[in-house]
Order: structure tokens, then sequence, then C-alpha cells
């Protein structure tokens, strides 16, 4: 029953009316292709364009399944939740053996040699530029520190020895550059849109640990300082959209010991509590709920 409620919390998230679109859009069989890999969806849903867009939906692990993000390359931009997104869901939600099963993207990875996926790459690279963006932002997460590759014997996962003092005079650099005279300016979210890229290649490449410390390294500044942003709305956006599933997703793939728990526990509850009685936000209330499954 739990897990149930959790799948379909998403809908609480959603404008009526874009719901009931999206329920439209799922009745007319516009949802093509809906895949589920893994604790990830992906579909085409037939819009007003030509091409159809393409939806990705990314999922929580365990039994509730429930959503941490969604994209899609639509232009609707009043939101992440659109029509096709809702559709998607709907569908998921309602019918979910419409869903072919496939392979996690990790697991297709897995079975390549370095050739194979060097020229995957370079094909994707050629078709969008943001796979361009996303090697430089690899290349710079490892400038940040040093890579520790483990012996064989070691149990524990790789990880990045993030340069804390340098990562935040760089996330601090790129804050200021807004405004020069001030911290202030609905986009900062995009200032910080690279670290989040760098954390999910960390996360991607198997070092949740740096990934980790990334993410709290954006998230730092955003709730201590919240009340420096005259976009509080985009910034609330970016902690719900990019951040906390960030987040999320490092803290349930990472080696957290039970001192390491609680500290970031009390961490994030702090910020919620003072966010909550300023603003009515608690942003870190996904990421907690990560750290409670793991304990």
């Amino acid at each position: 029953m739990a897990g149930r409620h959790a799948k379909r919390a998403w809908i609480d998230q959603v404008d009526r009316a874009i719901l009931d679109s999206g329920r439209d859009y799922a009745a007319r069989g516009l949802v093509e292709d809906l895949v589920n890999r893994g604790d990830r969806l992906e579909a085409a849903v037939q819009g007003s364009e030509l091409e159809p867009y393409r939806v990705v939906v990314e999922l929580s692990g365990g039994k509730t399944r429930s959503v941490q993000a969604v994209r899609c390359n639509c232009p609707y931009d009043a939101s992440e939740w659109c029509k096709h997104v809702a559709a998607v869901l709907v569908v998921w939600t309602d019918r979910p053996d419409d869903a072919r099963q496939a392979p996690a993207l990790g697991d297709l990875a897995a079975r390549l040699d370095a050739a194979q996926l060097r020229a995957i790459v370079l094909r994707a690279a050629d078709v969008s530029p943001d796979v361009t963006a996303w090697l430089e932002s690899a290349g710079e997460a490892q400038a940040i520190g040093t890579v520790h590759r483990p012996r064989v014997s070691d149990v524990a996962q790789p990880r990045v020895a993030i340069d804390q003092p340098k990562l935040r005079r760089e996330i601090d650099r790129a804050l200021r550059a807004v405004d020069p005279m001030s911290w202030r300016g609905p986009d900062a979210p995009d200032q910080l849109e690279p670290f989040i890229l760098r954390a999910r290649a960390c996360l991607a490449g198997g070092d949740a640990a740096a990934a980790l410390a990334i993410g709290e390294a954006v998230a730092t500044p955003l709730a201590e300082r919240y009340e420096d942003y005259e976009g509080e709305c985009e910034v609330a956006m970016f902690f719900e959209g990019e951040v906390a599933p960030l987040l999320v997703a490092a803290v349930e793939a990472v080696a957290l010991d039970a001192a390491e728990r609680a500290a970031l526990a009390e961490r994030w509850a702090a910020w919620d509590r003072q966010l909550e009685r300023d603003y009515g936000l608690q942003p870190f209330v996904k990421p907690r709920a990560a750290l409670e499954r793991k304990g």
C-alpha cells in the first residue's frame, strides 16, 4: 500500500489543468515507446510538432518507486511538469504493463569495452553539444582533486579527493558572476548547473562520495543565504529539480557510517527548519528520507 501511495505522490506536484491534459494525451494513445530502465523511464510523446517530445523520469530505488526528477524537451518553461511528463506518468501509474522492461543504462554500458564507449560518445557529441559540455565537466571534476584508484582487494568504491576550499571558491565565484555587486539574481541556478553536471559525472563514474560532496557544496550557499536571492522561485525549483535528486542518488549509492549519516541529517534538518520557518520550504525532505532509509 505504501509503495502505491509513493508511486502516485507525483500527482500532487502537477497543476490540475496540466494533469487533465496529460490524462487526455494518455487516453488518446499519444505516449509511445514507454521504456522502464531500472530507475529511469523514457518515452516519446506526440505533441504539436512533427517529431515527438522526449520525456525522461528518474525514479527512486527500492519498492517505493517514487518520482525524483522529470525532464522533457518541449518548449513549456513554466515548470518541469508539462503535459507530456504528466501523460507518461499517467500511463506508468495506471497501466504499468504498458512499459517495456529494458536493461538500465549502466548495465548496457558495462557490456561495452572502452573503444565502443568512446565511439558512442563521439557519435552522440555530433548530435548534441551537451555531450561535449558533459565531457568537459567530467574533466573539470577530475581537476578538483586527485582520483585514488583502489586496490583490487578493496571493497570501497573509488573516490575523488575533493578540494573543498577550492570548490567553495569556484562556487562563490560563479554566484558572484550573476551580479558583480551582490549575489542577487534569478540566474543563480544557471551559474550552478555546471557543478551539478560535475556531480552527475562523478556519480555515473561510481564515485558517489564525490557527487555527494559537490552536491552539498552547491546546496550550502543556497540554504544558508536564501534571502540573498531575488529569484526565490527559480532557486526553489532548482532545489527541487536538480539539487535534491542529486543528493538522494548520491546518498543511496555512497557508503556512510553512522556518524556521517547523523551529521548530514542534523545539518539538513536544521536547514529545513530555517527555510520552512522563513519561506515555507523544506528542500531537504527527500535527501533526509534517503538517509533514514540507509539507517
